[in-house]
């Protein structure tokens, strides 16, 4: 598969999200299940929870409205890596996915990058279950802010 060409630099919206998710996912699913939303069940490993099905319209409306929300870049970041790892937008590769996404939100505005460290594994997964099955972000993103956040740190 030969990858449409894209730009960092491109404004962030759902159309160079599935563009990111088609590098994320390629060679793990079939290529009509690659730049589409997803569009039918799924389920969470560890978890009860079952997202609903999105449409590109409340998909789109969503990340306008966390992009154009009054909070700071990182929260934006985090606000976005919650709802696409909780909506499920795709078939698979969605953390990946949205991982990436985070960094180009955080790395473009100069404010650090989003990694989830080894060491962090086993907390992050308990906490993302946690999310997925109600919701409740005054856990997992705290945490998200205390320990997958990292800037450069300048000696003067």
């Amino acid at each position: 598969m030969i990858f449409k060409k894209f730009s960092t630099s491109a404004t962030l919206d759902l159309e160079y999200i599935k563009t990111v998710h088609s590098i994320v996912a390629f060679g793990e699913l079939p290529p009509s299940m690659i730049h589409t939303l997803r569009t039918g069940a799924v389920s969470i490993g560890g978890s009860f929870y079952q997202p609903a099905v999105i449409t590109e319209n409340d998909a789109n409306k969503r990340l306008k409205s966390i992009l154009n929300n009054q909070l700071s870049t990182t929260e934006k970041a985090l606000d976005y890596f919650l709802y696409a790892c909780h909506a499920q937008l795709f078939w698979d590769g969605n953390k990946r996915t949205a991982t990436l996404i985070t960094n180009k939100i955080m790395i473009s505005a100069g404010v650090g990058v989003f990694i989830i460290e080894e060491k962090n594994l086993r907390r992050f997964n308990k906490l993302m279950i946690d999310f997925y099955e109600t919701a409740d972000k005054s856990r997992i993103k705290p945490f998200l802010y205390n320990n997958c956040i990292f800037g450069i740190d300048y000696e003067h």
